[in-house]
């Protein structure tokens, strides 16, 4: 009989499966423990570390000045660095919008670019660049609106109150706030005037001052804002004549209001009523003058001066700002009997300045050097030169090779004599006795030898180039039937023409003056300048020719039936000389131009002198040139 064994599994082992028990119950407290540490392991939780502190950075408002050097040619030429004013300077502005113009919102309406323009005379309206005594200036065009649309307006002259008469009445009745002209078109350029001295010229001058050349001369205004600082204590008023208007506030109180016509002053009494006696008795430019309110500075201490000039419906415009001091006796104007006063200027005006407001302002209307200058500091009188070169006098190569000169030889010696004839391998030296004498060039010293060298130029051809263009006028007025008017955009030039094959090898300059002429005044006018080096063995088609920038003249009268003023071409003057400034050769269309040569060298562009080339101020407008109701007395 078999005896039966117990077993606690069936078909294994019973060691084994006591050893996977044990081994499980291993493997799960191994497990619950493992993860028992890890919950535990960081009961903090994560800590941010301190923040990297950096330093603010400092914005600087970038200027990039960008003057050019003369024209890419080989690299084997042999050139002359010098400098040259006839390029742009690009200014970046503050980069924040104030959403009253065409890039409103963008951040970038502030950008202020100054692009290739022609060579010009300053603008009465004011300049790019600010000497940081003058004031600020900003265009507001009323027929576009904010983004520079065009908007519906009326510039109607017979209309009282037209759009622009409610316009700057508005502006004016909201304390000259620039919010009121939020919805009106505001030129992104801005300009500096250190003075209000605009003479009769056509409206289309002021958008065209501000870069708008498309935009019609009418239905605009310009303000101006600074402060107005005497060094001492003084009392003086405002004089002035604005056509179609002038305001002008100082410390948040309206002290003057020119305004062309009786029915628009009217409309405007009740932001300004005059209480001189004097006030439009006085004929000036093309009305009568306004006089203001009597203002007392302290010294030193400085308050907001505003200055709005507008126009309501194009044609002829003028705004004339002068000062009268309390106390002060001043020469009276022959036209009319007033008072001629000064400009009123917060810097002193420079000679081009001076030039550029003769045109068109009429002799004893103002004063244009004298008065009061309102900066912190009195400034200085002094005049800086008109032109930076140093003066020289004309000496030609021709005489200056024949002058008795002592002749040093290779070893050391000196011999006198004037040199009679250079051949290809010797020099005729004539002594001071009259004896003559063979010397080898090889016996010269090398300083003598590159004498000779320079003394042998070519013979030249020299011809004055000149290239013109009609420019069509910039738009007018609606409300304007026009004025005599004819431009003209100009370039100037020269060109050398030689035989080629020579063997001159070193640089020669080239001078070329432009010259003008006052139509109906008596004096030139220097139009350009312009200045080159070549060489001409590295010409191989016995050539050289260059060319300035482009000059703009005028011809124009205020009115039909007035005499034409402006500026025409009217000659040169083309001189070449050694990088030793010796004149090699020159031609001139007038011969006093060469002969008062060291006197024309001085001129800057733009300037106006008699026959003697000494500078004179230009000739300015006459009588004949007023309006007729201001000639009989008539304005009103």
């Amino acid at each position: 009989m078999k005896k039966s064994s117990e077993r606690i599994g069936t078909g294994a082992p019973s060691g084994l499966v006591v050893s996977l028990i044990f081994h499980g119950a291993v493997i799960v407290l191994a497990g619950l423990w493992i993860v028992g540490e890890v919950l535990h392991e960081n009961k903090d939780g994560f800590v941010a570390p301190d923040p990297v502190v950096r330093p603010p950075m400092k914005l600087i408002r970038p200027r990039v000045s960008v003057r050019p050097t003369s024209k890419p040619r080989s690299l084997s030429r042999i050139t002359v660095q010098f400098k040259r004013d006839n390029m742009p300077q690009f200014a970046l502005c503050n980069s924040f919008g104030n959403g009253t113009d065409l890039l409103e919102g963008t951040g970038f309406e502030e950008v202020m670019i100054t692009a290739p323009e022609f060579k010009a005379l300053p603008n009465p309206f004011g300049d790019p660049r600010s000497t940081g005594n003058d004031l600020e200036g900003r265009f507001y065009d009323f027929k576009r609106n904010a983004r520079g649309l065009t908007r519906a307006i009326t510039g109607d002259p017979d209309t009282v109150p037209n759009d622009v008469d409610n316009i700057i009445h508005n502006f004016m009745k909201r304390g000259w706030s620039e919010e009121s002209f939020r919805n009106y078109y505001c030129a992104p350029r801005r300009l500096f005037s250190s003075c209000v001295c605009i003479g009769t010229v056509q409206s289309t001058l002021a958008p065209e001052a501000f870069g708008e050349t498309q935009t019609d001369g009418y239905a605009w205004a310009v303000v101006y804002r600074g402060q107005l600082v005497y060094p001492e204590d003084i009392t003086f008023r405002f004089r002035g004549v604005g056509d179609k208007f002038m305001g002008v506030r100082v410390d948040g109180k309206v002290v003057l209001l020119a305004v062309y016509n009786s029915s628009v002053r009217q409309f405007f009494s009740d932001i300004w009523s005059p209480s001189a006696p004097e006030h439009r008795i006085y004929p000036m430019a093309e009305g009568k003058q306004a006089v203001g309110d009597w203002i007392t500075l302290k010294g030193g201490q400085p308050v907001d001066i505003e200055i709005l000039l507008g126009d309501r419906h194009g044609g002829l415009v003028y705004h004339q700002l002068v000062v009268e001091v309390e106390g002060e006796e001043y020469p009276r104007n022959p036209f009319g009997g007033g008072p001629t006063l000064p400009v009123f200027k917060t810097d002193h005006l420079s000679r081009a300045q001076i030039d550029a407001l003769c045109l068109d302002v009429y002799p004893g209307d103002v004063n244009l050097t004298n008065g009061p200058v309102f900066c912190d500091v009195f400034p200085s009188s002094i005049e800086l030169p008109d032109h930076p070169g140093a003066q020289r006098e004309p000496v030609m190569l021709s005489d200056d090779i024949r002058a008795m000169r002592p002749w040093t030889l290779a070893s050391g010696s000196t011999i006198p004599g004037r040199l009679l004839l250079q051949a290809e391998d010797y020099a005729l030296l004539e002594a001071p006795d009259g004896r003559q004498r063979k010397v080898p060039l090889s016996h010269l010293s090398s300083d003598d030898q590159q004498f000779l060298a320079l003394s042998d130029p070519p013979q030249f051809r020299i011809d004055f180039v000149k290239h013109s263009d009609q420019v069509l006028p910039s738009t007018l007025s609606p409300y304007d039937n026009g004025r005599p008017l004819s431009i003209l955009d100009y370039i100037f030039g020269a060109r050398i023409k030689w035989s080629s094959g020579g063997t001159y090898n070193a640089p020669l300059k080239v001078d070329c003056f432009a010259i003008g002429r006052e139509v109906n005044g008596d004096h030139y006018i220097l139009l350009d300048r312009m200045e080159e080096w070549f060489v001409p063995l590295e010409e191989a088609s016995g050539k050289f020719t260059f060319s300035g920038e482009t000059v703009r003249l005028k011809k124009y009268a205020n009115r039909f039936g007035c005499p034409m003023r402006g500026r025409e071409e009217d000659g040169y003057l083309i001189v070449v000389s050694d990088q030793q400034g010796r004149i090699v050769q020159y031609k001139a269309s007038n011969e006093f131009l060469f002969e008062h040569l060291s006197d024309l060298d001085r001129l800057p562009v733009n300037a106006h002198f008699d026959g003697a080339c000494v500078r004179r101020y230009p000739s300015r407008p006459v009588d004949a040139d007023r309006a007729d109701w201001v000639l009989m007395a008539g304005a009103d």
